[in-house]
């Protein structure tokens, strides 16, 4: 168990720096193609400021995406074992408590 919040944390930690990367350049493209006012002589880098404080924003949105997909590929992973035990624990008489 520890080992596996271990995994997430640092997926976590790689998430936090891949997703802002990711972010800020799809955005900067983005923003160049559809505003032709961009990256002009002319601009005070309005635009590049925008795309920064959105990617920034990604960080932890990127931290919980990556940690969240390693929990869920091990739960995933380990949902045939969890039937099983609940089909023992069913069949040696034990109920299921009652809500």
């Amino acid at each position: 168990m520890l080992r596996l919040f271990g995994r997430a944390l640092l997926w976590a930690l790689f998430g936090s720096v891949v997703t802002p990367i990711v972010g800020f350049f799809g955005l900067l493209i983005l923003a160049h193609s559809t505003d032709s006012r961009c990256g002009t002589p002319g601009d005070s880098g309005g635009c590049e400021m925008g795309v920064f404080v959105v990617s920034i924003s990604l960080i932890p949105a990127g931290a919980i995406l990556f940690a969240s997909g390693v929990l869920i590929k091990a739960a995933w992973r380990n949902r045939r074992s969890l039937r099983d035990k609940a089909r023992r624990l069913w069949h040696q008489g034990r109920r299921w408590p009652d809500t």
